[in-house]
């Protein structure tokens, strides 16, 4: 369990500058970026989520954001990972430029 652990305090020290009141890092994508949908990926017959990938190679980081966020919450957090792996961060379904979830009655 030791990744987990490690991947967190990567994130956690990455974001701090942000939280510690200082400027914001220079290779911080701009919100611009995060207006319209970048790759739409169809998941469930003709349902897409929105997919905003940057960097290449091995692994591919997958940034999932939670409580309501679009893939622009990690805006400063992709590009430092992305110069050394492949990383894609996604609207959730109904969130940002993804198509809202199939609902079953």
């Amino acid at each position: 369990m030791k990744s987990p652990r490690l991947l967190l305090l990567a994130l956690a020290w990455s974001t701090a500058p942000i939280y510690a009141g200082s400027h914001a890092p220079a290779n911080v994508v701009d919100l611009g970026e995060y207006t319209h949908a970048h790759q739409l990926v169809d998941v469930d017959h003709g349902r897409r989520l929105n997919v905003f990938c940057m960097g290449s190679g091995s692994p591919t980081v997958i940034f999932e954001a939670g409580g309501g966020d679009d893939s622009s919450a990690f805006r400063s957090v992709e590009p430092g990972i992305a110069a050394t792996a492949r990383t894609c961060a996604y609207d959730r379904a109904g969130v940002g430029f993804s198509d809202a979830a199939a609902r079953s009655s």
